[in-house]
């Protein structure tokens, strides 16, 4: 059931679209899990224009490069393509969404 609520990413189809939705998800997975076990709340930000992902997990903070990351889609506010989007991972799964211009 948590899984269906994680946001949805879209990707800029070609041959390394697998890898970078795969390694999406095992950050999407880390946060989630590291906030359930740990009981505190983490973030991911998501820049479009960089193409750059930014979280802090237990293990610290982290810059990704996601070459072919072309927008989230959000239960709250629908399809973000532009600006930065952070979402919030706490004890209970993802929380909020906070999008800046």
């Amino acid at each position: 059931m948590l899984a269906v609520s994680f946001p949805s990413f879209t990707l800029r189809q070609d041959g390394k679209l697998k890898s970078d939705a795969g390694h999406i998800a095992s950050i999407l997975r880390y946060l989630n899990d590291s906030a359930l076990f740990t009981k505190e709340t983490y973030a991911l930000n998501i820049n479009f224009k960089d193409r750059v992902v930014r979280y802090k997990g237990p293990d610290g903070e982290k810059t990704e490069r996601i070459d072919h990351l072309s927008g989230i889609t959000l239960q709250s506010r629908g399809k973000v393509s532009d600006g930065e989007v952070t979402v919030f991972f706490g004890p209970r799964g993802w929380e909020r969404v906070s999008r800046f211009i």
